[in-house]
This record gives C-alpha cells, sequence and structure tokens, in this order.
C-alpha cells in the first residue's frame, strides 16, 4: 500500500513539472503578426512604398514655365503658404520679357533735396523703373549704351522767347536736341517750329494741354496724344514719340500707346531745371549723373524767369560733357 502512494506521488509529481515546463516554454514564443499589404505596413509613416516620402513634386521649383522664368510656386515643397519670397516680384506684361539691365534707371538728384520731394521723386523713380521692366521696348528711359552719347531733350515749348535762345545755343556748338512740344502751344510760334526741325531737330509729342496722364481717363490722354500728333504731322513729323507730363502714365495708357504705333520717353537724368534757380545746380544735375545713353530731362519754356537758369546752365554742360568724350545723339539716333 505504501509503494502504491509513493508511485501515484511520482506520477502527480511528474505531470506537475511536465506542465510547468510546457507552460514555461510556450510564454516564450512571440505571437505571429497577421499578414499585410504594402500599403498598410507603410500607413502614418509619411513615405509611400517606394520610399520616396510623400513630398509631392519636390522638385518643382527647378522647371521652367512657358515664359522661361521657371515655375516658383512650389519651390517649399508641399507648403503652399511659404510665398513670402515671391511677393515682391514684379508683375510683367505677358506678351515681353522684363529687362535685365540694372544700369536702366532715374538717377537720383546729386544734391540734396527737402525730405517731402525727395520722397516723391523716389517714388517716381520706383514707378518709372517698374513701367521699363514692363516695356522694355515701348518705355524708354535711356538710349541703348553704345558707346559715350547722350539725348538732351526739352520739355514744354515751342514758345518765342527761351526756346529761340535754346537753339541759338544748340546751332553754336551744332549739338541735336529732342523738343516735345505742348500742342495747344503750336498754333501761336511756327517760325519756331519751323527753325527747330530746319536745324535737324527731332520735334515730338507732350499732350495737347499738359495734363497729368494718371488722372485722366485713357481715352482722354488718347485724344490729347492723337490731337497733337496730328499737328506735329502738318510740320512733316513722322516719329511717334511721347513723352508724358510729369513722366507717367497707368499700364491700361501704356497698351493704348503701344497700339497706335508711339514710344512713350522718360529720362534716366533730371537736369532739376524746374526746381533749382541756381545754373550751377542744373550743370551738377547733369555732369555728376551722366552715363553712357543718357537722356536728359530739361525744359525750353515755362518758368518764373523764362528759363534763364536752363539757358545759362546749357553752354556748361555741353562743354563738359563734351570735354569728357561724349557725343550728342536725337532719340531717332540708332548708333
Amino acid at each position: 500500500m505504501k509503494k502504491k502512494r509513493i508511485f501515484i506521488f511520482s506520477v502527480i509529481t511528474l505531470c506537475v513539472l511536465l506542465l510547468c515546463t510546457f507552460l514555461l516554454l510556450s510564454s516564450g514564443t512571440p505571437a505571429k503578426r497577421p499578414n499585410q499589404s504594402p500599403n498598410q505596413r507603410n500607413a502614418g509613416t509619411g513615405t509611400d512604398a517606394d520610399g520616396t516620402g510623400d513630398r509631392k513634386d519636390r522638385t518643382n521649383g527647378t522647371r521652367d514655365s512657358a515664359d522661361g522664368t521657371g515655375d516658383k510656386a512650389n519651390k517649399t515643397g508641399d507648403r503652399l503658404d511659404d510665398t513670402t519670397a515671391d511677393q515682391d516680384e514684379p508683375i510683367v506684361s505677358t506678351d515681353r520679357k522684363p529687362a535685365r539691365d540694372s544700369n536702366i534707371h532715374v538717377r537720383k538728384s546729386p544734391i540734396a533735396l527737402d525730405p517731402k520731394m525727395d520722397t516723391h521723386l523716389a517714388e517716381f523713380c520706383r514707378k518709372a523703373k517698374q513701367l521699363q521692366q514692363d516695356y522694355p521696348h515701348s518705355f524708354l528711359i535711356s538710349l541703348p549704351a553704345k558707346g559715350k552719347k547722350v539725348a538732351l531733350t526739352f520739355d514744354d515749348g515751342p514758345d518765342g522767347s527761351s526756346m529761340p535762345k535754346i537753339l541759338d545755343i544748340l546751332n553754336h556748338y551744332q549739338v541735336p536736341g529732342t523738343f516735345f512740344f505742348i500742342g495747344q502751344q503750336m498754333k501761336g510760334f511756327p517760325e519756331t517750329i519751323q527753325r527747330a526741325q530746319a536745324e535737324g531737330h527731332v520735334l515730338a509729342n507732350h499732350s495737347w494741354s499738359h495734363i497729368r496722364p494718371t488722372d485722366v481717363r485713357s481715352d482722354t490722354l488718347m485724344g490729347e496724344v492723337q490731337r497733337t500728333q496730328d499737328v506735329l504731322a502738318h510740320y512733316g513729323t513722322k516719329t511717334k514719340f511721347f513723352r508724358p507730363p510729369f513722366g507717367l502714365v497707368t499700364k491700361k495708357q501704356m497698351t493704348e500707346l503701344i497700339q497706335a504705333g508711339f514710344q512713350t520717353v522718360a529720362w534716366s537724368i533730371d537736369s532739376m531745371d524746374w526746381y533749382f534757380d541756381n545754373p550751377d545746380d542744373i550743370v551738377t544735375c547733369v555732369v555728376e549723373n551722366i552715363h553712357p545713353g543718357a537722356i536728359v530731362l530739361m525744359h525750353s519754356s515755362g518758368g518764373p524767369t523764362n528759363r534763364r537758369a536752363t539757358i545759362e546752365s546749357l553752354p556748361i554742360i555741353i562743354e563738359t560733357l563734351r570735354a569728357k568724350g561724349y557725343r550728342f545723339v536725337t532719340l531717332t539716333d540708332k548708333t
């Protein structure tokens, strides 16, 4: 009986040991994961199945757009709100590429001005530069810089007092000029106009009544321009140069001027003869800013002293620039 109990106890002990061993072995085996598709394996990791990531079109910034300027919209990847770098890009006309010559701009006065005028002229320079970039073949600030050449241009004529004196000076030095006439003044001074034409100067358009283009409708401006051009045509003028009074036009006006065949002319150097009464200051404004291809703004009529300072400064400007090796041309000069 005693042996039977020992046997039973041994069997039970052995079974317990086997059970414990089985349990221990089972707990050490890792559980098998269920099968997953390739897309399920990469869900939420931020990468595609091919390992390239979800950076859609990250390389779009290197693609050239149709106009050759490049597609800048996606340079920062898919962060569509990160466009600060492009906010100051100029809006250019779609039919022409912007000029890249940084030398084409209106020069700043070398003489200190009052703060209000300085701010005003800085804004003008910015807007003129923008127009030149938008319409590089139609809005002229300077001539192509092929050597040392300069074009002297005179606004607000004709008249019977100051302009004849300016013609005397130009004739003495054998210097050609370009004269932008106000249409409503032309009827009163046919002799002055005929003399300017006979002496080889270019006659051009400065509107009918010297209106500020940016203050009027396009049809109003174009009416003034065409009316003046009709009078110029009476003197045989075929060129179609238009200088806006105060130097600027709107983009709509610019488009209509182009369609009508006009080249709009500003300037790269302002003699400031409308601002300074001292001839020396006018000379300084021109001579210190001179550059190849310069278009110089001066005036042949008007002013409280009938352009006395302009008349006195002009010989000095001509002699000084010639000494520097410059030759004088008109806007029609292609050399």
